[in-house]
Parts: structure tokens; C-alpha cells; sequence
């Protein structure tokens, strides 16, 4: 089961049908880098070993969310490996279930602090 953020648990107990805005992390395993392989003729071909293993956790987690019957389609993240998606309570619980979903936190914007010369630029004008 996913670890699913503490912020969310208020959402959880709620049963009245309304949606929130959650992020969804696929559980991408580590990935090795791509090793050359000698051939027949001893050329050092590169040989991929990257990607396929967390592209299809990641299809099977957009596969899952396609049968939840989401009200909006969900947003792919697929350079993080998440999705942002809108869903109620009960889909959260059922995506929260999916052994290949790593961790569910609420999608909040979330403000960088102003450098403080601009803080006081700002103050100066007013």
C-alpha cells in the first residue's frame, strides 16, 4: 500500500463525493545506466538498460487510473514518474491500494521566498 500523506487524512473520512487534487508517485525502481555489451567482432555496441522497467509501472498506474473513471483526465508527469489527478475519496483508497503507486500527497502550489533585497526593494516603494 502507498504511503499517503497526512495532510490528506481529513479527505479520507469524508464520503460526500468531492475531489481533491493529488499528487501520485509510481514506485520506479532504481535504474543501472547503460552498460556496452562486446559483440561478435569485439565493438563496444551500447546495450539500454534503462526505462522499461518503470515505464511499465508507470502504463500500469496510468492503465489503473483509465478504469477509476476519473472526472478529468489526469496529468502526466512521466520525467517524475507521478500524475496529478483529481479524485474522491474512494478513488484515493482504491489508487492508495496499487502496489505500484509509492506515495499520494496533496497538489499544492507551493511559494518560493523572495530573496530579501527584493522583499525590502518593495517595501521601499510603498
Amino acid at each position: 500500500m502507498a504511503t499517503v500523506a497526512s495532510a490528506l487524512d481529513d479527505f479520507l473520512a469524508r464520503q460526500d463525493g468531492s475531489t481533491e487534487s493529488v499528487i501520485i508517485e509510481v514506485a520506479a525502481p532504481t535504474v543501472r545506466p547503460p552498460t556496452r555489451v562486446l559483440g561478435a567482432r569485439g565493438d563496444g555496441e551500447p546495450k539500454r538498460t534503462t526505462g522499461t522497467a518503470s515505464k511499465s509501472a508507470y502504463d500500469a498506474v496510468s492503465h489503473a487510473l483509465e478504469t477509476l473513471h476519473l472526472s478529468s483526465q489526469p496529468v502526466r508527469l512521466e520525467e517524475l514518474h507521478s500524475f496529478v489527478a483529481d479524485v474522491t475519496s474512494e478513488q484515493l483508497r482504491r489508487i492508495a491500494d496499487l502496489p505500484m503507486v509509492a506515495a499520494i500527497r496533496p497538489n499544492r502550489t507551493r511559494r518560493a521566498p523572495r530573496p530579501k533585497a527584493s522583499r525590502r526593494a518593495s517595501r521601499a516603494s510603498h
